[in-house]
């Protein structure tokens, strides 16, 4: 019989008093041959996933009552990940724990600790990982809904739980990899990060309306099976996958003819914003480059790095000319890694050096790629067309913009860029010509037209 897995975090609580507490639920329910065995997370902290195996032919959409009972009593707080494989948590959990024991020194010899959880840097350098392929894999889409689905039940997060959900959804290898999928959430308007990207939370709940197509929204943000459930019966909705399934579904709703959607939404239970055009509005207040720039979070306290590698054009470049003197750092501007101790305390530092304003920045890795392109004079471009009776906004990818700028561009359809991997482009579709002029302006992007599409 296959056997699956329900995982659930625990916080502030010690494995011995879960482990005991399952066994008495499993005991009194006398469901042990339906949940026969525990798993747990390795480490020795107090914030850990718990995992129960569950023994049936198939695997149902919703749990098993059992199941659901023990999961409700448990009182853990967190939103159940279902369904997972062995093998999908195989990496982060030991043997398994039969649910009809009784004690808990086989957990005890088990799960000492090991050794510390390794740290993921928030800021860690992708520039090498892209998560986007040529292939076509609807389950990858599948991952996707249901990683918003638990990021939606949980709320907020700490950045290692998300790269622990992500892991076990297999969506990302490590903490690189994850910050690629978190970059993806983000510009399709479904989760925000903090500051120091140390936490996230999911953004809440919003219709928005496409740049090109007033008569229907999509949805942004909080997103589960029961709130679509509860949208208006005369509402039509659909889902479309994103470019190479590389984010959860777009749910694109076509409105009814002559209703009005704001009033509707205050007619309903269900809390929905009605976001209306955000792109324009996004891109209306967002500041010059020079003025994004000044609001990057410094670095304190740098010390002479080992090793100094500086971004030229397409990749880093050894660069013996950085170093720190009486307090004063030396070197040209520019993107810089920069790296730190040795064997396995070595570490690695992405950050953007403005030599005049003596600041070391950090942020949004292709935020400070453009940054460096800018300001060593590369010739930022952009290219604006009709194509196939849509309108699309064509950036070269070594050029990509910063975060926020591009989330407007993302937010003006709720779909992802598409890839050209001959030509290296990335493909923005159904971008009016006043939202691309108007962020190119911003940017300082030099933007074309296409002869005869622009008013």
């Amino acid at each position: 019989m296959p056997r699956w897995f329900v995982g659930l975090p625990s916080r502030s609580r010690k494995r011995e008093t879960v482990l005991a507490h399952i066994r008495t639920l499993v005991n009194h329910l006398a469901c042990s041959p339906l949940i026969p065995v525990i798993r747990f997370e390795r480490g020795s902290g107090t914030q850990f996933y718990v995992f129960l195996a569950v023994d049936t032919p198939d695997v149902p959409e919703r749990l098993p009552n059992p199941v659901v009972e023990v999961l409700r009593s448990l009182n853990l707080h967190g939103a159940p990940v279902w369904p997972l494989d062995g093998e999908q948590i195989r990496s982060m959990t030991q043997t398994d724990i039969e649910t009809h024991g009784t004690g808990t020194d086989d957990l005890r010899r088990l799960y000492e600790p090991r050794g510390v959880t390794p740290a993921y840097d928030p800021f860690e350098h992708y520039e090498e990982l892209d998560l986007q392929d040529t292939s076509t894999n609807p389950e990858q889409t599948l991952r996707f809904d249901r990683l918003l689905g638990w990021l939606s039940a949980a709320s907020e997060g700490s950045w290692a739980a998300f790269v622990r959900v992500c892991q076990m959804l297999q969506l990302a290898r490590d903490g690189p990899t994850a910050r690629q999928v978190f970059r993806c959430l983000t510009l399709l308007g479904h989760v925000d990060g903090s500051p120091d990207g140390s936490r996230w939370e999911i953004a809440p709940p919003a219709l928005i309306i496409p740049a090109t197509d007033s008569a229907s929204v999509f949805w942004c943000g909080q997103r589960t099976l029961r709130m679509l459930k509860q949208l208006p019966s005369t509402w039509i909705g659909q889902r479309n996958d994103q470019p190479n399934n590389q984010g959860p579904s777009r749910v694109l709703i076509r409105l009814p003819v002559g209703e009005e959607p704001a009033a509707v939404l205050r007619t309903i239970s269900l809390t929905l914003r009605w976001g209306g055009a955000v792109a324009s509005r996004l891109a209306e207040v967002l500041p010059a480059l020079d003025e994004w720039q000044a609001t990057l979070s410094p670095i304190i306290g740098l010390t002479n790095p080992r090793k100094v590698e500086r971004w030229q054009e397409n990749g880093y470049v050894e660069d013996t000319q950085f170093y720190m003197r009486d307090g004063r750092y030396v070197g040209e501007s520019g993107l810089y890694r920069m790296t730190h101790g040795e064997g396995q305390h070595e570490f690695q530092l992405m950050c953007y050096f403005d030599q005049d304003r003596q600041r070391l920045l950090r942020g949004d890795w292709y935020g400070l790629r453009f940054l460096a392109l800018q300001q060593a004079g590369y010739p930022c471009i952009a290219h604006w067309r009709t194509h196939d009776d849509r309108t699309v906004l064509v950036v070269p990818t070594e050029q990509r913009w910063p975060l926020l700028y591009e989330r407007a561009l993302v937010l003006a359809s709720g779909m992802l860029p598409r890839r050209d991997w001959r030509a290296n482009l990335l493909i923005y579709d159904d971008i009016p010509g006043e939202l691309a002029g108007l962020l190119s302006h911003q940017l300082g992007v030099s933007l074309s037209f296409e002869e005869g599409t622009h008013a």
